[in-house]
């Protein structure tokens, strides 16, 4: 049933309008060779990226209410993998601070309304910005201070703008795809370096299978771009050809994860889209449907694609996944946790563990884990951040109606899996927290 739009939202009303599956269709295939071109020319890349920023401009000076900027952002955080890959001559934090800066200017384009809980949020990270000024040089503090804190700005602005707009059910289908439209260029990237070089697995994470660039990222974004493509398929639109097409993509995207053979985004994956997909099954109609999509998938995976990839990988896959290793996280988790008690109150600043590492441990070692990151360079106040996304994450899911609570709960779950073993390295992971806290409504 239609639900009107609350008074208090009106200014920020997203209209229905949609992107039509003819142009979904097309973006996914286009951004196939246009993946495989921007790697082989940086300089395009480079363009593309400004550009796609540009186009956010141009949304916030002519449009009426902020939905396709929403989209760009959206398109940002899916496509950040895909310039660093192609090592466009952008800077390392270029996804979260462009997105950042689009919704700042989205607040007084389209003059949101200023919360306090957004506020409280930023504020609780001033004290190790403070310490990090203190610690570092200038550039380094700005490093550290740009690495460590920048998806929590993001997050504190996305709580401010999507606590205020309203997306319809069709927006937020159309936003999932527009995400995986740049995934789909990663994953080509991924196909073209597997099938066009020799691959020789071991127990370790795989370059060649990532493309060449660094398998926990890659391994996460195809996570992301498999879970959505597999969420539209659950609760998309009765569209047998886009239903069929997104099934094959979320499998392909799901295949190149795994043969990364970096677990987190396999892992992200099959946390999100589990408990997701219940929620979706229970809530929608058409679950006779449902469940026999769900069969084909599992039989397609386990009765063909694992064996295959199995004996692709010499053995190896079975191994690397049954491998229960935490690849030495478990230690940085411990040396976090040290930290935090030798300075529970305010912690050691913001890229201050990394330097108790360098002095300790002779190396330098990045935390993987968000959580007891947190606590080691913000002490009590990160944990009161971290019961904050929590809290959010909870708003989320309870205010969500009934046909969005699995897909707002797996945005919500895929950010909190990354943060568990990759902190939060990509802005898709600040910006998926804070999709749920928009209000939702179904269509005529």
């Amino acid at each position: 049933m239609y639900q009107s739009v609350p008074t208090r939202f009106q200014s920020r009303y997203l209209p229905a309008e949609r992107v039509t599956l003819p142009r979904v269709f097309w973006g996914l295939i286009l951004h196939i060779p246009l993946g495989l071109l921007l790697t082989r020319y940086a300089f395009l890349a480079t363009l593309h990226a400004y550009f796609i920023v540009a186009l956010g401009i141009w949304f916030i000076i002519r449009d009426r209410t902020p939905l396709r900027l929403i989209y760009v952002c959206g398109y940002i955080a899916g496509a950040e993998l895909l310039w660093r890959m192609a090592r466009a001559d952008v800077f390392w934090e270029f996804g979260k601070i462009s997105i950042a800066f689009l919704l700042m200017l989205a607040v007084v384009k389209w003059q949101f309304r200023v919360k306090l809980w957004p506020i409280f949020y930023a504020l609780l990270f001033l004290p190790s910005v403070i310490i990090t000024l203190n610690t570092f040089s200038l550039n380094q503090a700005r490093q550290q201070i740009s690495f460590n804190l920048g998806g929590h700005f993001l997050i504190a602005l996305g709580m401010l703008v999507f606590s205020q707009v309203i997306l319809t059910r069709t927006q937020l289908r159309d936003l999932m795809l527009i995400i995986v439209m740049p995934v789909m260029g990663v994953a080509t990237n991924t196909l073209f370096s597997t099938i066009s070089q020799e691959v020789i697995f071991t127990g370790v994470s795989n370059f060649t299978t990532s493309g060449g660039f660094g398998p926990n990222q890659v391994s996460a974004i195809l996570g992301l771009g498999a879970l959505f493509s597999w969420l539209w398929v659950i609760a998309g639109v009765n569209n047998p050809t886009m239903r069929w097409l997104l099934l094959a993509i979320s499998l392909w995207m799901i295949v190149q994860a795994t043969l990364t053979f970096s677990r987190g985004g396999v892992f992200n994956f099959i946390v999100a889209a589990s408990i997701g997909s219940l929620l979706l099954i229970g809530g929608q109609r058409g679950q006779a449907r449902n469940l026999v999509l769900i069969f084909f998938a599992f039989v397609t995976v386990v009765y063909i694609l694992m064996p295959r990839l199995e004996i692709f990988t010499g053995g190896l896959l079975s191994i690397r996944y049954t491998d229960l290793n935490p690849t030495g996280r478990v230690r940085i988790m411990l040396s976090d946790l040290q930290i935090w008690q030798e300075n529970i109150w305010l912690g050691v600043g913001a890229g201050g563990a990394v330097a108790e590492r360098i002095e300790s441990w002779g190396r330098v070692v990045i935390a993987h884990t968000e959580y007891t990151r947190l606590l080691a360079e913000h002490g009590l106040l990160g944990l009161v951040a971290l019961v904050w996304i929590f809290l959010i994450t909870w708003r989320g899911y309870r205010q969500a109606p009934g046909w969005a609570k699995g897909v707002m709960l797996a945005l919500s779950l895929w950010s909190l899996a990354e943060m568990t073993h990759a902190a939060m390295r990509i802005s898709a992971v600040s910006y998926l927290l804070t999709i749920p806290l928009a209000h939702l409504t179904d269509e005529e």
